[in-house]
């Protein structure tokens, strides 16, 4: 009953804690001090009420899925039309067309009476905070558990591993791309490709080819790593990778393909001329089968058979590659290769330049040349001053050992070796003019392709007095007009060695081994260096 006051007239009486969709029947009344009385009766049936709801907690979470759910507790008096879950990353959110527009509603299968069910969500972004609210509709409307915020995971990026390509002996060229999953990592600071000889490995070598923190939001295209210094007839396995910062740093990798370096190695270039060359490889005899075999070269890093290239046989083994019609003054890049028929292998790489053409009067390792041959890649160099004058050739009355004519000691390039045969034999030791000669420096000494200073031969004294100018040949004082005498380093027999005079060369002269001069005492005899390139 309520209590609504005293005295007479009309009250209102509010009925409450009521239960939905129940018949009620209901009598006013008033007691004095005499008795009770009542009115006529008369009855009502309250009207169905929102159900009551509780939001399951979110579990099973990963970065675009998870699972809610609810339990009604209460119907509300009528019968449950629909029921769900509404998550949004907003606080709060209804049904679709309400307060949040945008918020996602996943609605179940009824199921008449109370209960709990379950609900997956799908579809979510990573590292983001959502808010999710279980719902039940009857005839009274929409009834909403509890707001319960999750967040998702962060969802690492995809990576794919670029195979391997341009594979030679040590030398090999991968790859990769990224695409970003979400949110949650803010930048990157390197990426590349990793590699390793075991599989998977936890401690694999890593070629970054960025290495600057970069913001996510700028794109990362797809990017080349070239690996080197690898290990020949070796299997590597490679992963792309990229180090980025979502709450820490981390590597997360591609997926691993594998490749196999070559087993040929190019043999280094040598004997260049302007127009050939000389290289060649070697194949490792575990090689199955050779279908072909050379080096190929071109005027552009990695050259392929596709270019210029030399056939050499099909084996394994050790095999010498001439490289001819040539481009002077010009630098190539060559290769050895193998073809087991499907698919062509190629060794490391070498460059080289062809030779620049020699022309007399060039300066060159301290002297001028005074002499180049056909090929313009070889020839002699005369020094620029005198080493010495007033000096005997030494070793009168012995035949010093391939240094005379009949044995050869005349001719171009003889000079060295005669220059070694006289020091040797001590010839007017320790200053004669093999060891006057063989003691200069100047341009320097143990250069590659170029002779140490030496006392010339007959026919190269020859070319130096041709060439005297050049060189500053000494020319004073003059006897009888003819300048002075130098000396060559061949015999002309035991007792007598040539020489020519620096303004009549085309004369050979004979001067006994043991006079440092010639007819009279001012006409002395010179020594001038040459060495050969």
């Amino acid at each position: 009953k309520t209590t609504d006051g005293s005295g007479i007239g009309a009250f209102v009486s509010s009925m409450t804690g009521l239960t939905p969709v129940t018949t009620y029947y209901v009598r006013a009344y008033s007691t004095n001090s005499y008795t009770t009385a009542y009115g006529n009766q008369v009855s009502f049936t309250t009207l169905p009420v929102l159900a009551t709801i509780t939001t399951t907690a979110a579990t099973a979470i990963t970065g675009t899925t998870a699972t809610s759910g609810g339990n009604v507790t209460a119907t509300g008096g009528a019968s449950i039309s629909e029921r769900g879950i509404v998550y949004s990353t907003t606080l709060n959110p209804t049904i679709p067309g309400g307060a949040n527009p945008g918020t996602k509603i996943i609605s179940l299968p009824l199921v008449p009476g109370l209960g709990s069910f379950v609900s997956n969500i799908t579809g979510l972004t990573g590292a983001t905070t959502y808010h999710v609210r279980s719902y039940a509709t009857n005839s009274a409307g929409t009834a909403y558990g509890a707001d319960v915020p999750f967040t998702t995971l962060t969802i690492p990026p995809t990576l794919t591993t670029v195979a391997a390509s341009n594979i030679g002996y040590s030398s090999a060229t991968s790859g990769g791309s990224i695409t970003w999953n979400g949110n949650g990592y803010s930048g990157y600071q390197n990426y590349g490709v990793a590699y390793a000889t075991t599989p998977n490995s936890a401690s694999p070598t890593l070629i970054s080819t960025g290495s600057v923190y970069t913001p996510i939001s700028t794109p990362l295209n797809p990017w080349t790593t070239n690996l080197s210094s690898l290990t020949p007839n070796t299997t590597y396995y490679i992963r792309s990778f990229i180090y980025a910062y979502s709450s820490t740093w981390g590597y997360t990798y591609g997926p691993e393909l594998s490749f196999t370096t070559t087993a040929i190695t190019t043999t280094p270039v040598s004997t260049v001329t302007l127009t050939t060359a000389v290289s060649g490889g070697s194949i490792g005899a575990s090689v199955p089968t050779v279908a072909s075999r050379g080096v190929c070269w071109n005027t552009s890093p990695g050259p392929t058979t596709g270019n210029f290239l030399t056939s050499d046989g099909t084996t394994t083994g050790t095999y010498v590659s001439n490289m001819t019609g040539l481009t002077g003054s010009t630098t190539y890049y060559v290769r050895a290769y193998y073809s087991d028929g499907v698919t062509t292998f190629y060794g490391n790489e070498y460059s080289f330049t062809t030779g620049v053409p020699k022309a007399i009067g060039d300066a060159l390792a301290g002297g001028k040349v005074i002499y180049v041959d056909i090929t313009g890649q070889h020839g002699l160099i005369g020094a620029l001053v005198d080493q010495g004058s007033g000096v005997a050739w030494g070793c009168s009355g012995v035949s010093v050992p391939s240094t005379t004519m009949a044995q050869g000691g005349g001719a171009l390039y003889a000079g060295l070796a005669n220059t070694n045969a006289m020091i040797a034999a001590a010839c007017n030791a320790p200053n004669g003019p093999a060891q006057l000669c063989a003691a200069y420096t100047a341009g320097g000494t143990g250069l590659v392709g170029i002779t140490n200073w030496y006392l010339p031969s007959h026919d190269e004294l020859q070319k130096l007095i041709d060439q005297g100018a050049l060189v500053n040949i000494t020319t004073t004082p003059s006897y009888a007009g003819a300048g002075v005498l130098y000396w060559a380093s061949t015999e002309y027999n035991t007792s007598i060695a040539y020489a020519h005079y620096s303004l009549n060369g085309i004369y050979d002269y004979n001067v006994g081994k043991n006079q440092t001069y010639y007819s009279t005492p001012t006409n002395l005899m010179y020594v001038r260096a040459i060495r050969a390139f």
